[in-house]
């Protein structure tokens, strides 16, 4: 059975001739078929035909956000909504911000399983904002060429808070047209000082006189503010 399923492109087949997600996944594993009310009208010879002649149903990628409570087994709930549907949750971030979960994931997941994917979330997950939006990929030769003559360095940042410093951060970020792949703050109770530490840690790539004009402006920041700055290039 798992072999013809295999054969037959999976549960996604079997989705598009009117079998609930739960069964299909089922036979498609190659186990017992589950139980549900077919309709009276059965898939006709030249339908399976049809569907066997299509293949697997290809797959769109989409990037899910969340966000809500923290609590036990959100995640797994959620990526089992997921596998439901025929998706895959391919990569993920995510971070406990005071008391809220927040998690963004890029998934593939066929086009016609998103209205049910959808629907399932909602249902499931109501104490939570959840949406989701189409992604492209980046091609392997198209990230080359975005990153041509590029060198990847991590800023370290330290001082006492104060409003505006992420601002004036990104901003001299920006006008060195240095792009931003990761970027991390906190605060931090800094010893004996009896006041809050800021604390910023970015990854970002830039080519040298990117980096030499960003230097420039970063001194002026870590002047305004009081804080330490430091540049180190990423080992590779």
């Amino acid at each position: 059975m798992a072999s013809i399923m295999a054969r037959l492109g999976g549960s996604s087949v079997l989705r598009r001739l009117g079998v609930p997600a739960a069964a299909a996944a089922a036979a498609a594993a190659g186990g017992a078929p589950r139980a549900w009310n077919a309709p009276r009208a059965s898939a006709s010879l030249a339908e399976l035909r049809r569907a066997f002649m299509a293949g697997p149903e290809a797959s769109s990628t989409h990037v899910l956000f969340m966000s809500g409570p923290d609590r036990a087994g959100v995640v797994s709930k959620l990526a089992a909504t997921v596998s439901e549907m025929g998706g895959n949750m391919e990569a993920s971030r995510s971070t406990l911000l005071g008391d809220q979960f927040s998690l963004i994931a890029l998934m593939s997941i066929p086009e016609s399983s998103m209205p049910s994917l959808s629907s399932a979330l909602q249902e499931r997950m109501k104490e939570y904002v959840v949406y989701t939006r189409p992604a492209g990929r980046v091609k392997a030769a198209d990230a080359k060429k975005m990153t041509a003559g590029m060198t990847q360095y991590e800023l370290q940042l330290e001082g006492p808070d104060s409003v505006g410093i992420i601002s004036a951060v990104t901003e001299s970020m920006a006008r060195c047209s240095v792009s931003i792949l990761d970027m991390q703050t906190d605060l931090t109770t800094a010893p004996f000082a009896g006041f809050p530490m800021f604390v910023l840690t970015a990854r970002f790539g830039a080519n040298k006189d990117s980096l030499a004009k960003l230097q420039n402006m970063l001194q002026s920041v870590e002047d305004d503010f009081g804080l330490t700055i430091t540049v180190n290039e990423v080992d590779k």
